[in-house]
Parts: C-alpha cells; sequence; structure tokens
C-alpha cells in the first residue's frame, strides 16, 4: 500500500469494503461479491453444499468494477441502478453442461470424487 502511495490514507481492509459496498448498492448478487473477496459462508449447513465458484459472474463483476474506477479517474460520475445491467446476467447456464466429476471434487473439495460404474 505504502508503494502505491496510500501509506496513512487507506488500507487494503478499506479497498475491499469500498468494493464490497458499491458492488452491493449496484445491484449485484451478494454471493458473487463474497466469493470475490474469499469469504467463507458463516451458515455451516449451506457451506456443507454451497461450493458455487460463479467464475462467469465474477469475472463481469471485476470488468464492471474495472470500468467503474475508470469512470472515476476520468472524473465521470458512474451511476448505479440500470446501468451495466446486461453485465450482471448470466451468459449461460451452469447447469446446461455436465459437471465431471473431478470437476466437481475440484470445485468443491469436501466433495469425494464420484466414480460412476462402468
Amino acid at each position: 500500500m505504502a508503494r502505491m502511495g496510500y501509506k496513512g490514507s487507506a488500507t487494503a481492509h478499506g479497498f475491499r469494503a469500498l468494493f464490497s459496498t458499491v458492488a452491493n448498492e449496484a445491484g449485484w448478487n451478494p454471493d458473487v461479491i463474497e466469493r470475490q473477496l474469499a469469504h467463507m459462508e458463516r451458515n455451516k449447513i449451506r457451506a456443507a453444499y454451497h461450493c458455487s465458484t460463479y467464475m462467469d459472474e465474477r469475472a463481469r463483476l471485476m470488468q464492471w468494477w474495472a470500468d467503474h474506477l475508470d469512470g472515476r479517474k476520468a472524473g465521470n460520475v458512474v451511476p448505479f441502478g440500470s446501468l451495466n445491467t446486461r453485465l450482471r446476467q448470466p451468459q449461460s447456464n451452469p447447469l446446461a453442461a455436465p459437471l465431471h466429476a473431478s470437476r466437481a471434487a475440484f470445485l468443491c473439495p469436501r466433495r469425494k470424487a464420484f466414480t460412476p460404474e462402468t
């Protein structure tokens, strides 16, 4: 932080809090935001079963964030609400493609890889 010129004026936690606040106010899926911040699920039951990584949505979220910051740097007021709504819409259905057992184990390490009987 000091090498970037923020010593004494900002912290990494502050940047993370700013990102979370702005993304939530802009209407992004809170689960996607929390996964991007690498936060663990507090509800133990949900954590045991919910292993989504939201990679496509996270990529769109980070592009939106970069565009938002670029707009702010250029002096533009970047409105919330309907701006970039199309970026928040899933481009594909993750359930449409079958999930290979080894990939499922990779995505959710708590689960053991399933090997179908041949």
